[in-house]
Parts: structure tokens; sequence; C-alpha cells
């Protein structure tokens, strides 16, 4: 089943362009909105097994990421929050695509603790 992040970009979308009194979203947060809402679409067809549309929504997410990659803002242009709201957006991408690899190839699962590390977010392990 898709996350709720599906319906909370949409809205994201929606609200980006209507709020009052607040500046619109930078074109580039707009671009990674668009890639989450494309990976969010890209996990439901997965969940129900449509790989003719995940294979769509893959194309569509490889268009949005080119056009990202294309555009001549840069990260550290954004706000604060908005860059917060950046690393919330790829944290999400990210684990829709680990979601969806799960779906896409099942067999993995059995072997996951044995490839799987128990590494604390943030920590800086030096070799």
């Amino acid at each position: 089943m898709p996350n709720e992040f599906c319906e909370v970009a949409e809205m994201i979308e929606a609200a980006s362009s209507t709020t009052a009194g607040e500046p619109a979203r930078s074109k580039l947060l707009q671009h990674y909105e668009a890639i989450a809402q494309a990976s969010c679409a890209m996990l439901a067809a997965a969940c129900a097994g449509d790989w003719i549309e995940v294979a769509r929504q893959e194309e569509r997410c490889g268009a949005l990421i080119a056009i990202l990659k294309a555009a001549d803002e840069r990260p550290a242009s954004l706000s604060a929050t908005d860059d917060e709201r950046r690393m919330v957006l790829l944290r999400q991408i990210l684990s829709d695509d680990a979601l969806i690899r799960g779906h896409a190839e099942p067999w993995l699962e059995p072997i996951v603790p044995f490839i799987s590390t128990s590494r604390t977010v943030g920590s800086n392990e030096s070799a």
C-alpha cells in the first residue's frame, strides 16, 4: 500500500500556488515535489502490480530529473525551510524507490538480514 505522502504531495502542489500572502515556492522545490509525486505514483502502481504504469512513471521521473539537472537554481538558493522540505522529499523518494524494488524483486527479502547494516543515521564512523 502506498504511503500517505501521495496525498500530501498532491495537496502541497495545489497549496504552493494558492497560499495567499506567501511567496511562491521556488521552481527548484517544485521540481523536487513533482519527482516525489511521480515516485509516489510509481509506488502505487507497483503495489497494484501494474508494471506498465510503473514503467510510464519511471519515464516521467527520468524526464523530471533531467529538467531538475538543467535547472539554473542550486540547492543553496533555497530558504532554510525549503531546503528542509527538499531533504524530506529526497528521503521519501528514496523510501519509495526501496519499496518499489521490494515489489519488483521479492526474492531479495530473505537475504536482507545478511546484507543490511545497523548504522545509526548521522553517525560518522571512521574507517
